[in-house]
């Protein structure tokens, strides 16, 4: 089992759309990517990075064009292995 914490939120900064993982942490992983996804799987997501470290404050840029507004959730996805690390609704 894999454990993952913190919050998640998508917030404008300087005209451009982000996400913040704030207070997290999470179980280490040999292909762990930020997705943000419609739902609570990967099923229907959009890249944002590799993860940048599994401790602390992240933020990553949602590529322009991206309708943010339907993406939900914040997924920590492992893509080598297809296997869900962690999920956060973001409200």
């Amino acid at each position: 089992s894999y454990s993952v914490s913190g919050r998640a939120a998508l917030y404008k900064d300087n005209g451009k759309i982000v996400l913040l993982l704030d207070s997290f942490s999470s179980s280490n992983g040999p292909d762990l990517k930020v997705y943000l996804s419609t739902s609570a799987d990967a099923t229907s997501f959009v890249s944002l990075s590799k993860l940048k470290s599994t401790r602390g404050r992240q933020i990553y840029e949602v590529p322009a064009g991206t309708d943010h507004e339907q993406y939900k959730f914040a997924l920590i996805w492992c893509e080598r292995f297809s296997v869900l690390f962690g999920k956060a609704e973001m409200l």
